[in-house]
């Protein structure tokens, strides 16, 4: 079922999904969770973002 992966109708669909502010910043990856992939750098700048992003 290829439906899933159509196009939402509204940019803001995923931010009214779950709740997140307009000016809330969304991070995100697709990879198949392995080491090799480096999703560690992905949550470190994350935690840098959070802490110098001025919100």
């Amino acid at each position: 079922d290829y439906t899933v992966f159509e196009e939402a109708s509204s940019s803001n669909y995923l931010r009214h999904e779950l709740s997140f502010a307009p000016d809330d910043y969304l991070v995100g990856i697709v990879a198949h969770l392995a080491d090799h992939k480096g999703h560690k750098y992905l949550v470190k700048a994350a935690r840098i973002l959070k802490e110098h992003a001025p919100k």
